[in-house]
């Protein structure tokens, strides 16, 4: 049970990749399609004497640093998807569904029906069963301190007759019953050794019970951290993506009309790629924190 769960953890986190892989190929197309609409703009400017020609060549910059983002994109998204479809076992290329990226609404969890959830999660009744079979080893084990009751009752002999002497046969025919009782007093401490072991083992499952359910708790609380801190992020970065646009498209109009310069553009770009960036890994470190939720608990969050 415990290895399905994993599984599923390590299938998720890879579609969490593809995901972000996609949102990055996304983010670096808008990237590429301001960097070409500066460059554009500076080679007019530069053309009518506006601008110098460091201005131009800035802008070619930004034009290579937003197709090499798109070829680093393309390769993450590459890689995700051979993980992807290795775990899914295909003999075709899987990725994951581009619609995916689009923002959801973030229902909130119960904390503590998640936590009672993950303290009867996966690992957590595999130590109980482990504890069920240890008891009942021990058990057995202490069964070779009872004694060893054997009974038996035999009938032989020979002759023609088919009532096997319980006539007048005159053939002899014998008849037995024979009633065991043994009891090992010493057989080298086997019994001893037999019932240490299982006890030991038994220890250990109540030992890995507790620790998995202290794990459990402590995954629980950290994930629901991240979850929570992530959900805030993505909404500040949210709002940071559509600031920084703002400021871009702001600043580049000010260039336009010879009110601002060029380096307030290229900041103003550079804000915007590390807001979209900022998004991006925000929304990958809530969908790992739900995805490490899951785990424990054994279920999907709605």
């Amino acid at each position: 049970m415990t290895t399905e769960f994993s599984l599923s953890l390590q299938v998720k986190t890879q579609y969490n990749a593809a995901l972000a892989a996609n949102e990055q190929f996304s983010a670096a197309q808008a990237q590429l399609a301001v960097a070409n609409q500066q460059l554009d703009m500076t080679v007019a400017k530069v053309n009518a004497g506006a601008a110098n020609i460091a201005d131009s060549l800035n802008s070619v910059v930004q034009v290579g640093n937003a197709q090499l983002a798109i070829l680093t994109a393309q390769q993450s998204l590459r890689t995700a998807n051979a993980a992807l479809t290795r775990l899914a076992g295909t003999t075709y290329m899987i990725t994951a569904n581009a619609a995916d990226t689009v923002d959801h609404s973030m229902a909130p969890i119960d904390s503590a029906m998640v936590m009672g959830l993950a303290l009867d999660g996966p690992a957590i009744r595999q130590n109980q069963a482990q504890i069920v079979s240890a008891n009942a080893s021990v058990r057995s084990a202490k069964t070779a301190y009872l004694p060893i009751v054997s009974l038996s009752a035999g009938l032989s002999g020979g002759g023609p007759s088919a009532l096997y002497g319980f006539n007048n046969n005159p053939y002899p025919y014998s008849r037995n019953a024979n009633f065991n009782l043994s009891y090992p007093i010493f057989n080298r401490y086997q019994r001893e050794n037999q019932i240490q072991n299982a006890q030991i083992s038994l220890t250990n499952a109540e030992a890995s019970l507790k620790d998995n359910k202290l794990a459990a708790q402590q995954t629980i609380v950290t994930q629901l951290g991240l979850l929570h801190t992530a959900e805030e992020q993505v909404r500040v970065q949210q709002n940071s993506v559509r600031a920084s646009e703002e400021v871009l498209r702001v600043n580049q109009q000010r260039y336009t009309l010879g009110a601002g310069t060029f380096l307030d553009v290229l900041t103003s770009q550079s804000s915007l790629v590390a807001a979209r960036q900022g998004l991006i890994q925000a929304r990958l470190n809530y969908r790992n924190a739900r995805a490490q939720i899951e785990a424990v608990i054994g279920r999907d969050l709605q």
